[in-house]
């Protein structure tokens, strides 16, 4: 199954809490310092919203439930010479997920990824994270849900 996923800054995650809930007249599956995630099947979406990425939409995206449709969408993204950035395996709004991106002609950022696992932590590495025990944050800001391939363009990431 395929699941739509959007994911939008927000600057105040209690309030937009309070709000999405009602929008969608359902509970997020997951809360996380500065963190909300929905998992709505109908409409079949992953929305999610923190207060780590940019205001408004920060991204979009589709999430596979198998490598198998990971796979095709990107051998479809290549064969239409698309230059999508294979990220592979990262650590990203608390889950473990294999990741690609590209950016569309409106230069939004869509991720076509697979969830792994959960994890405790909202981005960095397993080892910093393993020496706290998976209870802090890193530190400054998350870098994250960033389509990689641009962040290449960008200085000192």
């Amino acid at each position: 199954m395929k699941r739509l996923h959007i994911h939008i800054g927000v600057e105040n995650i209690t309030d937009s809490i309070k709000f999405y809930s009602a929008l969608f007249d359902a509970k997020p599956v997951k809360i996380k310092h500065g963190y909300a995630k929905w998992l709505l099947d109908d409409p079949c979406i992953n929305f999610a919203i923190s207060t780590y990425a940019k205001s408004g939409v920060d991204h979009l995206g589709l999430q596979m439930d198998d490598k198998r449709e990971l796979e095709l969408i990107r051998q479809r993204l290549k064969k239409a010479e698309m230059s999508p950035f294979d990220e592979g395996e990262t650590l990203c709004c608390y889950a473990h997920s294999d990741k690609s991106w590209v950016t569309d002609p409106a230069g939004i950022a869509w991720e076509a990824y697979q969830t792994l696992k959960d994890i405790h932590y909202f981005s960095g590495n397993a080892s910093s994270a393993e020496k706290t025990n998976g209870k802090s944050q890193p530190k400054g800001q998350p870098e994250c849900c960033k389509n990689p391939s641009k962040a290449m363009d960008r200085c000192c990431l």
